[in-house]
């Protein structure tokens, strides 16, 4: 079992009426395909902001639209370059 962190981001998703958006540039893609730390395979109970940012790391900052019920990730401003 070796989920990658798209993965993780639509498990810890479901059943809470949000989606994760597709990746909107280059180094959201490199976050999604990147494989699932064996230290997250286990999270929780945790709120859903929470989850997903430890799933994200650091480096990127998550943008809800309330909305469309989306959730998007981008690199933080000063993590960009690191790439």
């Amino acid at each position: 079992m070796s989920p990658t962190i798209r993965e993780a981001l639509n498990h810890v998703t479901q059943r809470t009426g949000y989606a994760i958006c597709p990746p909107p540039s280059p180094e959201v893609e490199t976050l999604y395909s990147r494989p699932l730390p064996a230290a997250h395979y286990h999270i929780g109970p945790a709120p859903l902001r929470n989850a997903l940012q430890l799933i994200a790391g650091p480096a990127y900052n998550i943008e809800v639209n309330e909305i469309t019920r989306t959730i998007c990730f981008s690199v933080k401003a000063n993590y960009k370059g690191a790439f």
